[in-house]
Parts: C-alpha cells; structure tokens; sequence
C-alpha cells in the first residue's frame, strides 16, 4: 500500500517540477505530453491511495498490475480529472 502512495507521490512532484519548468521556460509540448503531464499533477492517484488506506483497502500486487484492473483504475482517475 505504503509502496504504491510513494510512487504516486514521486511521479506527483516530478510532474509538478516539469510543468513548472516548462512555464518559466514559456515552452509548450505536444497534446499527448500534455495530457500524460496533467494526469500525473492533478493528485488523483494520491487520493485514491489516502482512500484506500482510510478505509483499510488493501489491494494486493497481483491485482493492481492486472491490465483489466489498471484500465478501470486510470479511467476512473481520469474521469475525476
């Protein structure tokens, strides 16, 4: 659990120092960079983790990685988006 929330934790502020770079640099990037760099900054996937570990989910490992379950995962995170 604690695992997955420090990934996402990473991969939240490296977005977030990238997009800050990229406006002080006034450089825009493609659509698709663009789109991956907002679904890594907006928090969602940290929040999802706090709920998890709020209501002491725990998914194991080989459900997480399953394709299925991370299509259903990152679609629910972009719809909050």
């Amino acid at each position: 659990m604690w695992s997955s929330f420090l990934v996402h934790c990473n991969v939240y502020v490296n977005a977030v120092v990238i997009e800050a770079e990229l406006c002080n640099c006034s450089k825009v990037v493609g659509l698709k960079d663009y789109i991956l760099l907002c679904c890594q900054n907006n928090g969602i996937l940290i929040c999802f983790d706090l709920i998890a570990y709020s209501l002491n989910i725990e998914i194991s490992e080989e459900v997480f990685v399953d394709p299925i379950f991370q299509q259903v995962y990152l679609s629910t995170a972009d719809m909050v988006y």
